[in-house]
């Protein structure tokens, strides 16, 4: 086996992914479902990287050869399932669930019996793996429109590393559609073959996956599907008649006396099901009531009560008797960029710059 920057590369791949995924079915990790998609998704890349080395240095390639478009065939249904179960607290795999992986199962049976499917898959493979890019995309962005609708834990930037995996996928899949008609590209005067972009883009991929679990282990706010509804529900525009009109109010003064004497918002983790839960309100009716009574969505509308107490906060304390941390604990905020976004949005200045101007010294 030849020592090449692209064996070293594809070894890299299969021992990153192969690991990983073992890490992931451990006791200590096995506590969300999306994790198994994301482990198979890794020893699938694992097998496709074993094969790419052993075909690059000339072992077994006439009988590994018909195979090597069905890994393809899964990574997309893979990386969708992972998204959507990761996102869902609910999500449940549902027989008809498996018509995704229709196509895998049809290559290898094909593949079996003799025939050649790999020589018409250059024209289906890609398109399906970006269809599936796509499709994860619209999940993750559904998710991020509802999240503010129906939780006061701020959570969106964490989404948006599944964005980034999600859209480094698709910039490979894009590459391997160029690569039918561009071999090689010239980067500061020296030739490089585009297989080589592809291939260090797949071990970007995993080291991103890899940077994201060591630096954020913890998960993040998941929605049920009846979060999704009360969501897709607020957000649909709606035109109400007078006694809508008055329920509605009648319903936002029960919310804010609640708010006013109970001090739900310094739950920090505070959703809109423990919301109606404590008030005995339906959530759709709450949701409805602060958006178009109150005029806020949920998430700004929980923190609009945090910032003024916050304020109240800095105002009567010194930087000595309480931080700015300590603040942002005891009003219900458990992330300091969370914190200072929402607080400079509802003032114009940050915590500090507040205090400085405020507080008593």
């Amino acid at each position: 086996m030849k020592l090449s920057p692209i064996n070293i590369i594809h070894a890299i791949v299969v021992w990153q992914s192969f690991l990983f995924a073992v890490v992931l079915l451990t006791p200590k990790f096995y506590k969300l479902k999306s994790n198994r998609f994301l482990s198979l998704l890794l020893f699938t890349l694992a097998l496709q990287f074993s094969y790419n080395l052993l075909y690059t240095n000339g072992y077994y390639a006439e009988l590994l050869s018909p195979y090597s478009y069905c890994y393809g065939l899964l990574y997309g249904p893979f990386i969708f399932f992972y998204v959507r179960f990761h996102l869902f607290n609910d999500a449940k795999f549902k027989t008809i669930d498996w018509f995704h992986f229709s196509p895998f199962f049809l290559y290898l049976i094909f593949t079996f019996l003799g025939y050649r499917p790999y020589r018409v898959m250059d024209d289906f493979l890609l398109p399906i793996m970006l269809f599936y890019c796509v499709l994860s995309f619209k999940t993750i962005y559904s998710y991020h429109k509802t999240l503010p609708y129906v939780s006061a834990k701020n959570k969106s930037s964490q989404a948006k590393w599944l964005y980034s995996i999600v859209f480094l996928m698709f910039a490979i899949t894009l590459l391997n559609l160029l690569q039918f008609y561009v071999n090689r590209v010239r980067l500061l005067g020296i030739e490089v073959s585009l297989e080589a972009f592809v291939q260090l883009s797949v071990l970007l991929w995993i080291n991103l996956i890899l940077y994201n679990a060591i630096k954020n282990p913890q998960t993040f706010q998941r929605l049920s599907y009846q979060d999704f509804e009360i969501g897709k529900f607020t957000m649909s525009k709606r035109n109400l008649n007078k006694n809508q009109k008055s329920d509605l109010e009648k319903v936002a003064e029960k919310i804010e006396h609640h708010m006013s004497t109970e001090s739900p918002y310094l739950n920090p983790d505070l959703s809109i099901s423990d919301f109606s839960n404590a008030i005995g309100i339906h959530p759709k009716l709450l949701s409805q009531a602060i958006n178009n009574v109150i005029g806020y969505n949920f998430c700004d509308y929980v923190n609009s009560y945090r910032i003024r107490l916050a304020k109240e906060k800095l105002k009567k304390n010194s930087k000595e008797t309480l931080s700015i941390k300590e603040v942002m604990y005891d009003t219900g905020f458990n992330s300091r960029s969370v914190f200072n976004t929402a607080f400079k949005s509802k003032t114009g200045i940050t915590p500090s710059e507040y205090r400085k101007k405020h507080g008593k010294f």
